[in-house]
């Protein structure tokens, strides 16, 4: 019997994956006219909504893409090569749920600071490389002027403050992240895999196999969570309610929330920075 046979969550969460790419497709075919989300529908369309459009959908897309090589490893039982991947479907995920989200222009603004702070970064290191020909070319990277979204009451620099902003969420969505980057970077948790321990002074047995590191239920739990996450907050922006209704009917099906809200924080943080800001022009009278 198979590890697919033998254990039903597998199985469908398996199914789950392969119903969300067959959705996606169908999606995709219908090629639907985007829209604003709710946080900006009554608002004029900007350069910025464009941004938050093709950013959302390139993401989403993103998810899916990482999600069919997912796939292809289970088929294959290179399950700890699976953890990478699905690390990466999460945080793409909780990315893209939150820009859709966000209040007016904040979430697409700290994007896109982000953005522009990692090609600066990349630009200082470039015309410090030893090599010539990247230090020519330093000044012509581009995107490092970030002034235009200093602003933002968001930020997507670190992974926690995402899930801070969202619910469900909060620490358990960031402990779940630490758990994958445990076996997503070369360490002493992924060498460990290698050997079992024994009561022997000396190395210990090594393993011609490598043990998995994590339950494959659980990857395909979050690779499923993730594709789910990642086509709602597309349907943000398409305005299909056929499409939401299939979606939070895999939700159940599957034991989480077909969509990532802002969280109370989030709220609060704003509320506070919103009145602070009302309170400074106040005084500059």
């Amino acid at each position: 019997m198979t590890v697919e046979e033998d254990d039903d969550l597998v199985v469908e969460y398996l199914a789950a994956i392969d119903e969300l790419f067959e959705h996606w497709e169908a999606v995709d075919a219908k090629n639907p006219r985007l829209a604003q989300p709710a946080a900006r529908s009554a608002s004029r369309f900007s350069s910025k909504d464009l941004a938050r459009l093709a950013i959302v959908k390139g993401l989403a897309c993103y998810v899916f893409d990482t999600g069919k090589a997912i796939r292809i490893l289970h088929t294959a039982g290179q399950i700890n090569a699976m953890i990478p991947l699905v690390r990466l479907a999460y945080e793409s995920a909780l990315n893209v749920s939150l820009l859709v989200q966000s209040l007016e222009q904040h979430g697409v603004d700290a994007f896109l600071h982000e953005y522009s702070r990692q090609r600066a970064a990349l630009q200082t290191n470039a015309s410090r490389s030893p090599a010539e020909v990247f230090r020519e070319g330093a000044p012509d990277v581009s995107g490092v002027d970030g002034s235009p979204f200093k602003d933002s009451r968001d930020s997507v620099r670190h992974l926690h403050q995402i899930c801070d902003d969202l619910t469900p969420g909060g620490p358990d969505a960031y402990l779940y992240y630490r758990l994958l980057s445990a076996y997503s970077h070369p360490g002493v948790s992924v060498t460990d895999l290698y050997f079992e321990e024994n009561d022997q002074p000396g190395l210990p047995t090594f393993l011609g196999e490598a043990k998995e590191a994590l339950p494959r239920g659980m990857l395909l739990f979050f690779t499923a969570a993730s594709l789910l996450w990642s086509a709602r907050a597309y349907s943000y922006l398409t305005r299909d309610r056929t499409d939401r209704d299939f979606l939070r009917s895999v939700g159940r099906r599957i034991g989480v929330a077909d969509s990532l809200a802002l969280s109370d924080a989030y709220r609060r943080r704003h509320a506070a920075r919103a009145r602070a800001e009302r309170e400074a022009r106040r005084r500059s009278r």
